[in-house]
């Protein structure tokens, strides 16, 4: 209760000697809160005796009403409560993979995803590697050799400029590939070879993953020509297969990918 009890006055005529002060003014009913222009009604019919409520205090009551609707005033702890609710958590990393897990890179696949499907980026390939061995994993990638062949990147990129070649088949930094492979954190493929068969029959014997957005199903049915069944290669790539993307040069693992235990641990 805010306001003072406003005491009646005379009426000239009236039976009982008493009549209600008349309404307050227009000014100060329009600062009145629904409940205080509800209690007003009540008071012009009789039913209650009437308030009058000075406009400062009206104003402290309206600040205070406002602060609690926007949460100020509320309890603390349900408060809390309503922030909490009201965030959703995103993860943006995958769980932290465990000591020296073995991620193998499809080398081809991540050059070309970097270089945005136009061109093959080496140092997508350098990206990728650097990530995992910060993470404390051991990184390997897998490459055909023709592609760190000085004689044959060069034919290819000519053909490329006369439009006879897909340019995102030929090596934008040969040297830095190179480099790779001399210190041993690229692994040439024969070109004959099939190279995914080489990073997923790796990563299967090492119990490791592949970072690689293929679907790998040319693997699928050459595993089934074989005799081999479809359902277990199905299910390792779904569990070991890691897919990412690239922000510039930020490499971004799909956020939802769990590391699946060690076999040792099952």
């Amino acid at each position: 209760r805010i306001a003072d009890h406003t005491p009646p006055v005379a009426a000239r005529g009236a039976s009982d000697g008493r009549v209600r002060q008349a309404s307050a003014n227009s000014d100060g009913a329009a600062h009145l809160s629904k409940r205080g222009a509800s209690r007003a009604a009540a008071a012009e019919e009789g039913d209650i005796p009437r308030y009058s409520v000075p406009i400062a205090e009206l104003s402290a009551a309206c600040e205070a009403a406002q602060a609690a609707a926007q949460g100020r005033g509320a309890n603390p702890a349900r408060r809390q409560t309503a922030e909490q609710a009201s965030c959703v958590a995103v993860p943006s990393e995958p769980r932290a993979p465990p000591p020296q897990q073995l991620v193998v890179v499809d080398a081809p696949n991540v050059a070309i995803r970097h270089g945005k499907q136009l061109r093959f980026s080496s140092k997508g390939v350098k990206i990728a590697l650097d990530y995992w061995e910060a993470k404390g994993c051991r990184a390997i990638g897998f490459l055909p050799d023709y592609y760190v062949s000085f004689a044959k990147v060069g034919t290819s990129k000519r053909a490329a400029e006369l439009g006879l070649k897909d340019a995102k088949q030929v090596p934008d930094d040969v040297p830095l590939l190179r480099e790779l492979e001399v210190s041993g954190r690229l692994v040439l493929t024969p070109p004959q070879d099939y190279d995914d068969s080489y990073c997923i029959s790796y990563a299967q014997k090492h119990d490791g993953c592949v970072m690689s957005n293929d679907l790998y199903r040319d693997h699928v049915q050459t595993v089934v020509k074989r005799g081999g069944a479809r359902a277990p290669i199905e299910i390792w790539l779904r569990t070991h297969c890691i897919s990412y993307t690239f922000l510039a040069d930020e490499l971004l693992i799909n956020p939802d990918f769990v590391f699946p235990p060690k076999r040792e641990a099952q």
